[in-house]
């Protein structure tokens, strides 16, 4: 798979550093310390099963479908994690729901990976 589609799926855990970023700047002024944790530290966070992923990709040949589905489950699990904090906002001001977040992603890439690996075999036999 090309880095340019893998920088292209970091894409979507980088603008959602950069959106909590910009929702942290509404409640604290701006500091040197706020700008690493929320955008670095953030995007470290957000980004881990997709870089995780990455490394899959780049050591394994998959197909172009296979590896597509393990970038697309773990933005399916931040979208899904992101609209449930908006939803059920925990106010303690920790959001226990983003504790789930990694062992959704890892639990929806093994399945949805799984599923179009089974897919793509099926189908080259068919093709046969």
């Amino acid at each position: 798979m090309p880095r340019s589609i893998i920088a292209r799926y970091l894409c979507i855990p980088a603008m959602l550093a950069l959106g909590t970023f910009a929702f942290a700047l509404r409640s604290e002024p701006f500091g040197i310390e706020i700008l690493l944790s929320a955008v670095l530290g953030g995007f470290l966070f957000y980004a881990a099963p997709f870089l995780a992923w990455a490394l899959v990709v780049s050591l394994a040949d998959l197909s172009a479908p296979v590896s597509h589905t393990g970038f697309i489950a773990p933005s399916v699990a931040l979208v899904a994690i992101t609209l449930l904090s908006f939803v059920a906002h925990d106010p303690s001001g920790l959001p226990m729901q983003w504790l789930l977040y990694w062992p959704l992603a890892v639990a929806l890439q093994a399945v949805s990976v799984s599923v179009a690996a089974l897919y793509v075999r099926r189908r080259s036999k068919i093709g046969a």
